[in-house]
């Protein structure tokens, strides 16, 4: 009978190289959620909804010029790695077939006790994603008007 008298070192290694892959592309995606997911919809009222956002979820340190939330499933985002979207324009990123719900805020002023003010706009766009090899959305790179 066979028996592998390997190190503890490299199976230390093997397991490492494994687990922390996958823990680094669990963050990437997190990350991407934390950033851009909201499903369902935050239930504030419209002129608080960004602000709100923007500061519960503490990613920005100071005021983000610019953020977009999607208000669709962690599935329907994932779906657009795979057979929810296609190619886009020979760029490695992908495009959604179908509109997805979303929030554009935008920085309208800092005041001076530093709080900042944004405005929101909600609309339906297709969405421009980069995937990373286990087809999880890592990056919102565009969203497209309804004729994009």
């Amino acid at each position: 009978m066979w028996t592998w008298k390997g190190t503890p070192l490299f199976l230390a290694a093997v397991t490492y190289l494994c687990v922390g892959t996958t823990a680094y592309y669990n963050e990437r995606y997190q990350t991407f959620l934390s950033q851009h997911h909201d499903n369902p919809k935050t239930k504030i009222e419209n002129a608080e909804y960004c602000a709100v956002l923007m500061n519960y979820r503490s990613v920005f340190q100071s005021c983000k010029p610019f953020n977009i939330f999607i208000h669709a499933s962690e599935v329907q985002l994932q779906d657009v790695c795979g057979a929810g979207g296609y190619p886009y324009h020979g760029t490695g990123k992908r495009q959604s077939r179908t509109y997805y719900p979303i929030t554009i805020c935008r920085l309208g002023v800092m005041t001076r006790s530093r709080q900042c003010v944004y405005y929101a706009a909600f609309s339906t766009r297709r969405l421009v994603l980069s995937c990373d090899e286990n087809r999880l959305p890592v990056q919102l790179d565009e969203v497209l008007t309804m004729s994009g």
